[in-house]
């Protein structure tokens, strides 16, 4: 899967800005660091009541006067701008074409790992797929680590659920390649049309394939959060124990002082005197009664290993996971065949092989020679009657 956080450049904020205001029909008059805006009648910003300003680039806020705003990535114009932006199209569209990959194929490793080179490829579309491309934004909350976010792109073809790690690859490198010209949407022939239930089957498996990416990640973390556990758990054995060893002294002090007050009273002749020490006899023997129920407890709960306390801790300081699609975008894409010529010393031959544009070879493809499978290790070879392989060559 891919990774998908990226920083908010100038660059960047510059040609998404730019492409959407010409997008929406507005006029860009760009003086270098200035670029004058003037909206078209029939379109208004939510959060901009001026149809007509300008634009400063790179400077600070403080520093724009009337019917002038800044524009850098953290600047109050550019945040009110993506926010407006991902409210009116929380759903987006994309058509990835031969012309947008400018005929760049992806060979598979078995072409890659051989001997023999590209001549020449053509890709002969057949039909148009659909895919979901999904942000999914992955929270990790725990005690001791309270926050960590994971932005990671998937993109699931929404018939067969088929994941597209490559497709996903192309599809963010034109995102967010800051763009000069508006983009131009699909085209609604009804070629693009995707059910409901598709959509949902496909967020949740984009959902789940975001979280086994990151489950590497995820693992450090739940053993960072088990070491801070145990930490934490020993500390409060250490505590439980020591508090074990004062109450006991404190019993065997009590039954001292007890032991004393009985020869005492045995001793002792006056009546009030003998009436005020049974009374503090008393009063000790309750206070020894109380410490000896606590050191029973906290006997049993040390022979029990504190289970009670382990787990709580434990539990306190596991993951809480969560995932969320931040954007949903709908791919179309070409499916068809991809005739390669190859050349292996003075001998060329052409193979075609199932294609997607911007996923790269569909599919597995066999030797015409044996029928195994071609791979990184068992790449093709030219023979002078056909091709072959490294098992059969």
């Amino acid at each position: 899967m891919t990774d998908a956080s990226h920083p908010v450049t100038q660059r960047a904020i510059e040609g998404f800005t730019r492409s959407y205001l010409r997008t929406i029909g507005a006029s860009i008059r760009d003086e270098g660091h200035r670029w004058h805006i003037q909206l078209p009648s029939h379109v208004e910003l939510d959060f901009l009541e001026k149809m007509e300003f300008d634009l400063l680039l790179e400077v600070d806020e403080t520093e724009t006067g009337e019917d002038e705003l800044a524009l850098s990535p953290d600047s109050r114009f550019a945040r009110q701008l993506l926010s407006e932006v991902a409210d009116q199209f929380p759903v987006g569209t994309i058509t990835v074409t031969t012309e947008q990959v400018e005929g760049d194929y992806s060979y598979p490793d078995w072409i890659l790992e051989s001997d023999a080179q590209v001549e020449s490829a053509n890709f002969v579309p057949y039909y148009d797929r659909t895919a979901l491309f999904v942000l999914v934004d992955i929270g990790v909350e725990t005690v001791s680590e309270y926050q960590r976010d994971f932005l990671e792109a998937v993109t699931v073809d929404t018939n067969s659920l088929e994941v597209l790690p490559n497709l996903t690859t192309t599809v963010s490198d034109i995102m967010f390649d800051p763009i000069e010209e508006p983009i131009e949407p699909a085209p609604e022939d009804g070629s693009s049309e995707v059910s409901i239930e598709s959509i949902e089957k496909s967020l949740k498996d984009a959902q789940e394939v975001a979280l086994e990416a990151v489950e590497d990640s995820l693992q450090q973390t739940r053993e960072e959060a088990t070491r801070a556990a145990e930490v934490e758990f020993e500390e409060y054995r250490e505590l439980q124990e020591q508090q074990l060893d004062d109450v006991q002294d404190e019993i065997s002090s009590l039954t001292d002082r007890i032991q004393e007050l009985a020869r005492d009273i045995d001793e002792v002749t006056e009546q009030q005197e003998r009436v005020e020490l049974l009374q503090r006899r008393n009063e000790l023997q309750s206070e020894q009664e109380s410490l000896e129920s606590e050191r029973d407890q906290l006997l049993e709960e040390k022979q029990n290993g504190y289970r009670e306390k382990r787990s709580k801790i434990f539990r306190r300081h596991s993951l809480e996971v969560s995932t969320v699609p931040v954007t949903t975008t709908v791919v179309t894409y070409e499916r068809g065949e991809l005739d390669i010529r190859l050349q292996q010393r003075n001998h060329s031959e052409s193979i075609r092989v199932p294609y997607a544009v911007g996923e790269g070879v569909t599919g597995s493809v066999s030797c015409e020679n044996c029928g195994e499978q071609l791979n990184e290790v068992n790449s093709i070879r030219l023979t002078t009657e056909a091709f072959g392989c490294g098992s059969c060559q």
